[in-house]
């Protein structure tokens, strides 16, 4: 009898133990795609601006070799750095602007990867030199510098409908692919992934789109 008891007991344990294991090591599962659907057509969307103010033409300035400018005598005595001034009705006025709007779409980690390069500039230690900013102000205006050379030009469009969420993506961190195309080519076709992760009780993207 006692060996009896003895072998159920074992055989509960060793139950047990594979119950616990199945249920430890099983890896939590991304979203389903209907559930981050909206939200990331959204982020997509309402990135277009600030990817344009980021990466493309940036925004609108007084050129210094515009006439407007040179009417005005507006870069008399300034120094030669390529520094021109936005004109006032920009979409955005202030640094602060421009990083809240892009608060609304991108992480925190991404942001920080971009800020110093865009605000603040760097040594390029490779390159043994000093990269300028985009973005500059003081307390009188935001300026753009004319030497930073755009990334990207032009709007991308989506086609939401083939948006996939990749096998890698986790319960934070999804990878979508979606079919884009450049607004002045329709006919020319590509597939993009993109990467979104979930901080601050929503998701936001974490690579350019």
């Amino acid at each position: 009898m006692k060996k009896l008891i003895f072998i159920k007991s074992f055989l509960t344990l060793v139950v047990g133990g594979c119950l616990l294991l199945s249920t430890g090591c099983s890896a939590p599962q991304p979203p389903q795609l209907s559930a981050v659907y909206d939200r990331f057509v959204y982020l997509i969307e309402n990135a277009t601006d600030i990817n344009t103010v980021f990466f493309g033409e940036g925004l609108p300035v007084y050129s210094r070799d515009g006439e407007e400018a040179q009417k005005q005598n507006m870069y008399y005595g300034a120094a030669d750095d390529g520094n021109e001034y936005v004109k006032p009705y920009a979409m955005f006025s202030s640094i602060d602007e421009i990083k809240a709007a892009a608060e609304q779409v991108y992480c925190d980690e991404y942001l920080e990867s971009l800020y110093e390069s865009l605000f603040t500039g760097y040594t390029a230690e490779e390159l043994g030199t000093v990269l300028l900013p985009k973005y500059s102000e003081d307390e009188k205006s935001l300026y753009q510098n004319s030497t930073v050379t755009p990334l990207t030009s032009g709007a991308k469009v989506y086609d939401y409908a083939t948006m996939t969420i990749l096998s890698d993506s986790t319960e934070t961190t999804v990878r979508v692919e979606i079919e884009a195309y450049d607004e002045d080519d329709a006919d020319e076709r590509f597939t993009l992934t993109l990467s979104f992760v979930y901080e601050n009780g929503d998701w936001y993207l974490n690579s350019p789109c």
